[in-house]
């Protein structure tokens, strides 16, 4: 009986002792596997702009018309809404697997993280593909929006996560790292059994799945904070000032508006910036988190007429979402205002406007200082003045569709480029943190490339606009000669002014002093003389000692 005994305990540290071999093998493999990080040739010599690219809008929405005639402001002041979508987008016509697959290497890397750009070239272009990668870089601007992520695509199935689908993106984003570019990355997209709205995956989240959401929000945040992506910039959400009601039902855009709430929704969605806030900044330090482009519809201050004369005028209340957010204590939660602003073209030559915010070309200049100005003096009356604006989407469109005979002219296209120094002039002056292009395909006519992909005189506004505002700060305006509007700006080989007219006249100027150049919007070199006509077309004046 002892004999057998014996025979059975050595049987067990014989066992044993073979199964601390094999562990200890495992391990020094695992240790000396060399770890593979997936690299890219150098791929801005290899990505194309699409010779098959539309101007149709590849942001996949096109703003819901309230009437059918923009270009006259004296029949319709009506903006349209940015909510519709060309198309219908529905997860069902994606096959999405459900399978979680563990976080590459690449994305945890433990390298030393860039710091932050503490005082950043503020222009920027929005893209929708890898094919917009080479151009964008072309352009020279330094921020670059990608509206890509989406919740429901990623989690269709609570608790089970697929990378794999951002498997395009994840290229373009390290496309844009090594280019050296700031990417703000868009996060969308409430999956089924998160909508506290059925049916909606541009709506609000439930309360009770925001802890969810957090728990997706940290990985992601975790994956691609790091290098090779280095994404800092979260901007939670697109126009979520919207009412479900003016979407389809399986609209990707954002809709947390609540037309029963007396702030339209922005209380709610500061419960959600506050669960998720904190997780982002333990993931990442660095991360800046921005409410999500809101669309800021109209003026609540100072509401438009429905139709002129008419009396009536129009509900403005959506506007309210921000004060809600910041009403409910949301103000500690977010670090910069992300807004949309976009000016309609009035079909003649450098006439544009939004009536909605009482902005046009003849009076306040782009509405983008309107809509900013509102931002600020709401951030100012909750006593939050440190946060940043980033205009996140900004461009004149034309039309309802951009397809309109009027939106084909030279004329349209030469009013767009010269937009470019006039939006970006007033964004600078405005202290912005970055000012977005929408978008390099654009929509309703904004594109910078054309459907052969060949550039527009937008673009080439856009490069020369790169050139001119590096590196500068803003001075003053330009206020000494009645009816013209321009900027000042300083920069270490001298200074500059921006300057057009606010009406259809020629305006003969004498200079303080005689310029050093004088430069039309898309970087043409003019004679310079101390004597200038100034029209509506803006002009660059330079002054280097």
């Amino acid at each position: 009986m002892n004999r057998q005994n014996h025979n059975t305990k050595f049987l067990v540290i014989l066992l044993l002792f073979i199964l601390i071999l094999s562990s200890a093998a495992c391990i020094f493999q695992s240790r000396t596997q060399p770890t593979v990080t997936p690299t890219i040739s150098n791929p801005t010599n290899t990505i194309q702009p699409s010779e098959t690219a539309t101007i149709a809008p590849s942001k996949t929405a096109t703003k819901l018309p309230t009437t059918t005639v923009l270009g006259d402001p004296s029949t319709s002041n009506r903006e349209l809404n940015p909510s519709l979508p060309t198309r219908t987008l529905s997860p069902q016509n994606s096959t999405i697997p459900t399978m979680a697959l563990p976080t590459p290497t690449s994305a945890l890397s433990t390298s030393t993280l860039p710091p932050l750009n503490p005082n950043p070239p503020f222009l920027g272009i929005e893209i929708a593909s890898k094919s917009d990668l080479e151009p964008v870089e072309e352009s020279g601007v330094y921020w670059v929006r990608r509206n890509g992520i989406k919740w429901h695509e990623i989690e269709s199935t609570e608790g089970r996560r697929d990378w794999r689908v951002l498997s395009d993106l994840e290229t373009e984003l390290q496309v844009i790292n090594e280019q050296d570019q700031e990417v703000i990355l868009v996060v969308r997209g409430t999956p089924e059994w998160a909508q506290k709205v059925p049916g909606y995956y541009c709506g609000p989240i439930k309360e009770d799945k925001l802890e969810a959401y957090g728990d997706f929000i940290s990985e992601l945040v975790t994956r691609y904070s790091r290098p090779t992506y280095n994404v800092k910039y979260w901007e939670l959400g697109n126009e979520p000032d919207v009412d479900p009601a003016l979407v389809i039902p399986d609209m990707v855009f954002g809709c947390w508006g609540d037309p029963d709430d007396d702030y339209f929704g922005g209380e709610y969605y500061a419960e959600m910036l506050k669960v998720v806030y904190p997780i982002i900044k333990e993931a990442d330090p660095d991360a800046q988190v921005l409410i999500g482009g809101l669309l800021l519809d109209c003026d609540p201050n100072d509401p438009p007429e429905i139709q002129s004369g008419s009396g009536e005028y129009k509900d403005c209340d959506s506007s309210k979402f921000l004060e809600g957010i910041l009403e409910n204590d949301g103000g500690d939660y977010f670090d910069g205002v992300s807004y949309h602003a976009y000016d309609y073209y009035y079909q003649s030559m450098g006439h544009y406007g939004n009536i909605n915010w009482n902005s046009s070309w003849s009076s306040t200049g782009p509405v983008l200082i309107a809509k900013g100005n509102f931002i600020r003096e709401m951030l100012e009356e909750y006593g939050y003045t440190d946060k940043f604006l980033v205009n996140s989407e900004m461009g004149l469109i034309c039309g309802t569709t951009g397809g309109e005979d009027y939106c084909k002219t030279e004329a349209f296209q030469k009013s767009k480029a010269n937009y470019v120094p006039q939006a970006h002039a007033a964004a600078k002056a405005e202290g912005l943190l970055a000012n977005i292009w929408y978008s390099m395909r654009g929509w309703r006519g904004s594109g910078l490339v054309r459907n052969n992909g060949n550039f527009l005189p937008a673009y080439e506004a856009s490069q020369f606009a790169v050139e001119q505002f590096e590196d500068v700060d803003f001075v003053s305006e330009v206020s000494d000669y009645p009816g013209i509007k321009g900027y000042e700006f300083e920069r270490g080989d001298g200074y500059f002014w921006v300057v057009w007219a606010l009406d259809d006249e020629r305006h003969s100027v004498t200079l303080p002093d005689p310029p050093s150049a004088v430069y039309d919007a898309v970087g043409n070199e003019l004679e310079a003389e101390d004597t200038i006509t100034i029209t509506l077309e803006p002009l660059y004046i330079e002054w280097i000692p």
